[in-house]
């Protein structure tokens, strides 16, 4: 999948009622020990889906993720993901909303760290551009560009319900005052997906075809505003295209 540019066949567009049977089945899901935790599959499927978020938007990440970096960087940023205060009840223009605040997440330039003077440099140096030492073993800085963010929902959307109901759950049983929504790694998201018969961060792709049907790209942009480009979140059908070409033509005769 990497560099390769993703078609409408990678993320086949569903409806509503469609959507609505995933959360009944992750609702649904048997739990032997803690039957509690089919709540929060559910929530988070609808949480990716609302809020058009990343998993790692809600449920956190560690920087850098692969095992080699791991291994020789110094970690500069642990994500813990959305907490239980980062979500409210407010009113927008006499309609009540769900408001969550999360962190979005955009990998910067990585440069090798010199260890003798501290100096940030490109990958491709063998040597420090101040000081001239080797930088054979030397750390990288996995900086990341971050910015929070406050995105609504309709408090009387029914897949709201599903977030409500977790939320809640944790402020009645949780004994950290204020601890993560989804205590659980991308990882194991991803596992939760998987048996929902579904793919991690697919569910922001089907808000996003969905939404496209009604918002202009610029307004589409501002709803996605983690996305640099708006249309690399939208798959259409070619027979879907077809039909707007129609359409329009039937509108402009």
């Amino acid at each position: 999948m990497a560099g390769r540019k993703r078609s409408a066949t990678d993320f086949p567009n569903i409806t509503r009622s469609e959507f609505a049977k995933i959360l009944e089945k992750a609702r649904k899901t048997r739990y032997v020990r803690c039957p509690y935790l089919a709540m929060r599959d559910a929530s988070l499927i609808a949480f990716e889906f609302l809020f058009k978020t990343r998993v790692s938007e809600g449920v956190g990440r560690v920087f850098p993720e692969n095992r080699k970096d791991r291994q020789r960087s110094k970690f500069l940023d642990k994500y813990e993901g959305v907490k239980l205060d980062d979500f409210e009840v407010a009113t927008v223009r006499g309609r009540e909303v769900l408001r969550c605040r999360f962190r979005a997440l955009k990998r910067g330039c990585r440069k090798k760290i010199c260890e003798e003077c501290g100096t940030r440099n490109d990958l491709s140096a063998n040597f420090c551009k101040k000081c001239g030492s080797t930088l054979a073993q030397v750390k990288f800085d996995s900086r990341l560009k971050e910015h929070y963010v406050w995105d609504s929902v309709r408090l009387d959307d029914p897949f709201t319900y599903y977030i409500i109901e977790w939320v809640d759950f944790l402020k009645q049983n949780s004994k950290d005052p204020n601890p993560q929504v989804w205590a659980i790694t991308r990882q194991r998201a991803w596992q939760i997906c998987k048996r929902l018969g579904i793919m991690n961060h697919t569910q922001r792709h089907w808000r996003a075809t969905q939404l496209a049907d009604a918002m202009d790209p610029f307004t589409l942009k501002e709803a996605l505003h983690r996305a640099t480009m708006p249309f690399e979140y939208v798959h259409r059908a070619e027979s879907r295209r077809l039909e707007r070409e129609e359409e329009a033509d039937k509108i402009w005769t």
